[in-house]
């Protein structure tokens, strides 16, 4: 099937094409232009499998997720127009899960999150733009939790404890 809007002419602004004999489909949407915006399927009106969204020409990816039963469930991966990754997540049941790496247009990773249950739990580490460790500590239910250490040219300049007693800044 194609669909169309009012000032599209022979530009379709969705395709769907469906797979015989289930609620399966493939889906492309386009701009009025017809530029391709995103690509993914459905099983009936929920998210299934691998969708694409694109930069704006139209062929570099610039969002790549996967979905089971409508929500994000597997790794989410943000590029750069040049192709490069600048974030990969990872997702169960629509919230994050697991490792979560952010990277600089350099390619370098600049920081390194880990969730669960869609809140900050477990390790956290930042780097400079030359990938050298400047922040080290973890995180439980969102909040700073136990030894954060921080680092200048490769050396340890302070730590800290968290929580911090009695109110303590």
């Amino acid at each position: 099937f194609k669909f169309f809007c009012e000032n599209c002419k022979d530009q379709p602004v969705l395709v769907k094409d469906f797979d015989a004999g289930s609620d399966n489909a493939s889906l492309r949407y386009y701009t009025p232009k017809g530029r391709l915006e995103s690509t993914g399927e459905m099983r009936g009106k929920l998210k299934t499998g691998k969708w694409a969204y694109y930069h704006k020409d139209g062929e570099s990816v610039m969002i790549e997720e996967h979905y089971k039963d409508d929500m994000l469930d597997g790794l989410k991966t943000t590029f750069y127009p040049d192709g490069s990754k600048t974030e990969v997540v990872n997702y169960k049941a629509g919230k994050r899960e697991g490792e979560s790496r952010y990277y600089s247009p350099a390619g370098v990773e600049i920081k390194f999150f880990t969730y669960a249950n869609d809140m900050l739990n477990g390790p956290v580490k930042y780097f400079d733009a030359k990938g050298n460790l400047i922040i080290s500590g973890n995180y439980k239910n969102d909040a700073k939790h136990g030894l954060w250490q921080y680092f200048e040219g490769g050396k340890l300049v302070k730590e800290e404890r968290f929580p911090k007693p009695n109110g303590q800044k």
